[in-house]
């Protein structure tokens, strides 16, 4: 005799000569995962198994236990009738990392984003420092022999030996090599050579500052001016705060002295140093004043004999220029930047962005054929400083769109995944327009998780229809089964009442892993046999056997297919929580 036993979308042939069994499968994500039967080791996921039903209920432990991932561990309970056990929904949670393991890699990343960065860039210290931070938080905490100390130590000698390599290809007295001295010695405190290579730096920058201001070149905008280099000293050397302050005061005092003997009269020299000493001291209010109460100049004609009739001499004025084409046009533009800037148009749409504006009034600045207004060249300044402000506000909004939790509420409904594809569609746009103005790592990183994640959410958006017939007691109804990422929905043409919705789990509930299923589907003979697991609206379990009622294939057919395409869904939205939970 023999009988035919249904498994998990197979049929598997069971001579009955022997005791009864049950078909186990398990299976889960990842996939390769160790399973334990009754403390034995059986094989890795997907496994499948034939076991021997009990003539009682009987419990049997499963364990999946897979590196790095926290063991998985259910108690089952064999029941003499049931001869079907799928447990192929097992998402198992990686080990969150320790303290010391979080410290590496931020290191890590930190390492990679260095290895990218000029050391002229604005971010390079601090990024230094964020490295620093977190080396020294491992190499204080972990004992010796430990696996992260040994990463911490491998990162600190690799950045050390990049930074090493980077100096050895810099001129001396520069400022490049400035900032790498002291990328150095933030890295390795304890290196003698570099902290005397860097005291004869210091030394050099505070003697060339002195020799700029004995010449009285004070301002940037000046070859060799003082605050240049004494930027330079600051950003090399942050330890010396209190000399920095104390020159930047005496160079505000000595240009306001410079400007004042400048201005005895109102010469075009006295004009325009007040406009570059502006650009250097925009809120020190003395500078306006003293080109303002310049008096005019005078011309003092000595004649021979005295005129019967003096004609008066008008007093001279300096005329008002009208604007240049280039300076309307930056003013514009810049009216334009501001109205972009404040509604959030930071870098989309890129032509009518702040960031894009505001480069745009710096390449007009560029074409000028002469000197810019003072008024003109402030709008410069603030399009050079909005456009480093755009580009950090675009950055950091591509940033929150894709945060990895919000996949998890992806799945909640489909009205949800829908607004977080946007919201990654736009997070790409952002990208690829910040890229326009240069490289940067973060953000090419975050467009690879985003090429990542769409594909799945798109899988889940998808949807299958069948037509189907639900059998009654009394007879059976015509309607359509929609089977989707969110779960199933029978919806009658002929029975309102017997219309269900089911979700495939609680993803997204505060609380829940997502791992607990509302319904079991299989196929059973021609139809696609429903049991609700937990209590429906009504209070109570359900079950609903649907029939495929088209001629183009074989009910069987199209049952397997369905409850495949379920099994299709659920390992999408597997997929999806792993990497929201990331």
């Amino acid at each position: 005799m023999v009988a035919l036993t249904l498994g998990y979308g197979v049929y598997t042939v069971i001579k009955s000569t022997g005791p009864k069994v049950a078909q186990l499968t398990v299976d889960s994500v990842p996939t390769g995962a160790r399973v334990f039967i009754a403390n034995q080791e059986k094989g890795i996921t997907p496994y499948k198994e034939s076991i021997q039903l009990p003539s009682a209920a009987q419990q049997i432990s499963i364990k999946v236990v897979f590196p790095g991932y926290i063991d998985y561990e259910q108690v089952l309970t064999l029941e003499p009738g049931k001869t079907d056990y799928n447990l192929s929904g097992i998402v198992l949670t990686k080990v969150p990392p320790s303290p010391d393991q979080e410290a590496v890699q931020r290191a890590q990343l930190s390492y990679e984003r260095l290895s990218q960065m000029l050391p002229e860039s604005g971010d390079f210290l601090p990024e230094i420092d964020q490295f620093v931070g977190a080396i020294n938080q491992v190499l204080g905490s972990s004992a010796d022999q430990s696996e992260p100390r040994g990463q911490a130590t491998n990162l600190k000698g690799q950045l050390k030996a990049n930074l090493m390599e980077k100096l050895s290809g810099l001129q001396t007295g520069t400022s490049k090599e400035q900032l790498v001295l002291e990328a150095i010695n933030r890295v390795d405190p304890e290196d003698e050579v570099i902290r005397q290579r860097q005291a004869g730096s210091l030394d050099n920058l505070k003697a060339q500052i002195a020799g700029a201001k004995q010449k009285k070149l004070f301002l940037n905008s000046e070859a060799g001016g003082a605050l240049t280099l004494l930027k330079r000293l600051i950003e090399s050397f942050p330890a010396e705060q209190n000399y920095y302050q104390a020159q930047a005061r005496d160079i505000a005092s000595k240009v306001i002295s410079l400007l004042q003997e400048k201005c005895q009269a109102l010469t075009p020299d006295c004009q325009k140093y007040g406009d570059i000493a502006r650009i250097d001291f925009p809120s020190d209010a003395r500078i306006p004043n003293i080109v303002k109460n310049a008096p005019p100049v005078t011309v003092r004609t000595n004649l021979p004999t005295p005129v019967p009739t003096p004609t008066p001499t008008p007093t001279p004025t300096t005329p008002t220029a009208p604007p240049r084409p280039v300076e309307v046009t930056i003013t514009q533009t810049a009216q334009r930047m501001e109205t972009a800037f404040a509604q959030k148009r930071y870098v989309l749409p890129l032509e009518d962005s702040s960031a894009q504006l505001a480069s745009t009034i710096v390449q007009l600045s560029g074409t000028s054929s002469g000197e810019l207004s003072r008024d003109a060249e402030r709008l410069v300044v603030r399009a050079r400083d909005l456009r480093t402000v755009s580009l950090q506000l675009a950055t950091q909004e591509a940033g929150r769109l894709i945060q990895s939790s919000r996949l998890v509420q992806a799945l909640t409904s489909r009205k949800a995944a829908t607004d977080v594809r946007a919201d990654l569609d736009l997070s790409q746009k952002m990208i690829e327009a910040v890229a326009t103005f240069g490289s940067n790592p973060e953000l090419t990183a975050l467009s690879g998780k985003i090429r990542t994640w769409l594909p799945g959410l798109q899988r889940l958006l998808d949807s299958r229809q069948y037509p189907v017939s639900h059998g009654h007691s009394f007879g059976s109804c015509n309607g359509i089964l929609t089977i989707d990422g969110f779960g199933i929905e029978y919806a009658s043409s002929e029975r309102p009442a017997d219309n269900f919705q089911i979700p495939y789990d609680l993803a997204g509930t505060p609380g829940d892993a997502g791992n607990v299923q509302q319904f079991d589907a299989r196929r059973d003979g021609d139809s696609l046999a429903v049991k609700r697991l937990s209590p429906g609206p009504a209070g109570k379990v359900s079950n609903w056997k649907l029939k495929y009622r088209q001629s183009d294939a074989s009910p069987t057919t199209k049952a397997t297919g369905m409850q495949q395409a379920i099994e299709e869904f659920r390992k999408v939205r597997a997929g999806i929580m792993q990497a929201g939970q990331r």
